[in-house]
């Protein structure tokens, strides 16, 4: 075994100094992934954090400036919330996120009216297509008496049902 001799051991500490300020300055605007981990209850702080990155990707990689959200309503004599849909606009898609009627007024007309005016104003923001998804325990019957077709399905999704993707060129697109 070599015996270094002090000058050669200032030297390679020098050098390992050097080595560890440039790693930790890297690390500082890089950190190092240290481990993958599984968060069962994940913060909205850090699904926000998520989508923000997500959107910033497509938005460089496409042009296509950052879409919007869309919600409609209905409401009894409280103000509350009695059936509603949400949709995500991007570009030319008009994508449905969640819709619900209360159970007592599946029938009566509110689920047509709640789909008819997202979609109009979907139109009004330049969509030409709209996207959803349901399960077969849900309404896909009623999306297709809508105009909606299905482009896809995954069998078993739970145990026993189906998960449809549907799709509908809206009316008075270009």
């Amino acid at each position: 075994m070599e015996v270094m001799d002090a000058a050669a051991q200032r030297r390679i500490g020098r050098i390992r100094q050097a080595a560890r300020t440039v790693l930790g300055r890297r690390n500082r605007e890089h950190p190092t992934v240290q481990e993958v981990t599984v968060d069962p209850s994940p913060s909205p702080v850090d699904l926000h954090f998520l989508e923000e990155q997500l959107n910033s990707y497509n938005i460089r990689s496409t042009g296509v400036p950052y879409g919007d959200w869309i919600a409609v309503f209905c409401r009894d004599e409280t103000s509350a919330i009695v059936a509603g849909v949400s949709a995500w606009t991007w570009g030319n898609c008009l994508e449905i996120t969640y819709f619900w009627v209360r159970e007592d007024l599946r029938g009566k007309g509110y689920g047509t009216r709640l789909l008819t005016a997202v979609e109009q104003e979907g139109l009004a923001r330049g969509c030409r297509l709209a996207l959803l998804n349901t399960f077969s325990f849900q309404a896909p019957t009623f999306y297709h008496k809508l105009g909606y077709t299905t482009f896809g399905m995954v069998d078993d999704y739970l145990d026993g049902c189906a998960r449809y993707y549907l799709r509908k060129i809206l009316v008075g697109a270009d």
